[in-house]
């Protein structure tokens, strides 16, 4: 069945709502936001890529290289322990030790 009429923008993680250019001037202001804790977590970090795009194909990558990938998810981009577990197959607390491995 086809749609009745097409939508131009998409939803960004049910917080956005505009075309790329609309959702790209807001950048900066979604950077000032991130240190405020009272902004819901998920407004935060809007802007953030997703954790199946920064873990794609990682259960075939060696494990240092799976391992940074994993700190970086959580360092960088503020994914939880648990998220990121789902998404690799190991569980938080093996997870928590990568993490914390310098």
């Amino acid at each position: 069945m086809r749609p009745l009429f097409s939508v131009p923008f998409s939803p960004r993680r049910q917080i956005l709502l505009g075309d790329d250019t609309f959702v790209a001037s807001l950048e900066p202001y979604i950077k000032r936001v991130r240190e405020v804790e009272e902004v819901p977590r998920g407004q935060r970090f809007v802007d953030r890529p997703g954790l199946e795009e920064l873990l794609r194909d990682v259960e075939y990558q060696p494990n240092a290289v799976r391992d940074n990938l994993i700190r970086e998810a959580h360092w960088k981009h503020w994914y939880t322990l648990v998220e990121i577990a789902e998404i690799v197959g190991l569980h938080y607390t093996r997870v928590s030790r990568i993490v914390n491995q310098r």
